[in-house]
């Protein structure tokens, strides 16, 4: 746990909360939990930084203690505050990034990062995805590629096309950890394919490269899965 003490005064710390607003009074515990668990995970809020007292802070957001203290104690479970007699700080950087926040550690972590975690969980994945695959699979996972003209779909959609493709090769493991390992990254997977989609404009390259995975999937031959799927990543990285 960090062992900073809090500081007096709190005019500066409340105005970074000057750019939260909510959409509805009912949800705004909910709302403001958000705000500050994004906050801290983007580094808005670092180690150590100490909030304005719970007076302070209840003015500036014009809310009652107990909506600030309901919006606190997710934040306590998950590891990110601790709360004292003399204040609320944010805690240390090991303390923050636990398992329970593993999923916007990854939102906001930078693209290479994420490019790193797919390049070493991927390859297994499609691997043991090429084990079990049963005709089925392949019918499912060719429905999702199977797009007569790819350019209509724009970048965004088909980020969208590309990760339900990688998420399928982890539903056809069986395995359950495999596929939250994808949704983990969902968000960050879309907005790099995006961005990558963007850069080549050329979606029919990685179709190709999608059947060419799909076809060792049929032929069950995991090692030709592997080298096709890195052979993907590669191409991907090229237009970064």
């Amino acid at each position: 746990m960090a062992t900073n003490n809090p500081s007096s005064g709190s005019s500066p710390r409340v105005l970074l909360f000057k750019d939260f607003s909510f959409s509805s009074r009912k949800r705004i515990a909910n709302e403001l939990f958000q705000y500050i668990r994004n906050g801290i995970l983007s580094g808005k809020f670092p180690p150590g930084y100490v909030f304005p007292n719970e007076t302070d802070l209840c003015k500036q957001l014009d809310i009652g203690r107990s909506t600030l203290r309901e919006a606190y104690a997710p934040l306590e479970t998950l590891r990110l505050i601790t709360r004292t007699k003399r204040g609320t700080y944010v805690n240390s950087e090991e303390d923050i990034k636990n398992p329970m926040n593993f999923e916007k550690v990854a939102q906001f972590a930078p693209k290479s990062s994420v490019m790193q975690y797919r390049r070493i969980l991927e390859p297994g994945i499609v691997r043991i995805a090429a084990e079990h695959a049963t005709p089925e699979d392949i019918q499912d996972i060719m429905k999702i590629i199977d797009i007569p003209d790819p350019d209509s779909l724009g970048a965004r959609g088909f980020a969208k096309v590309d990760y339900f493709f990688h998420r399928k090769l982890a539903e056809i493991t069986g395995n359950d950890l495999f596929v939250l390992s994808m949704d983990v990254i969902r968000k960050n997977f879309l907005s790099y394919a995006e961005h990558i989609s963007i850069n080549s404009m050329n979606f029919s390259v990685f179709l190709k490269e999608h059947r060419r995975i799909i076809s060792a999937l049929e032929a069950h031959d995991p090692y030709r899965a592997e080298k096709e799927l890195t052979a993907h990543l590669n191409t991907i990285s090229r237009f970064e």
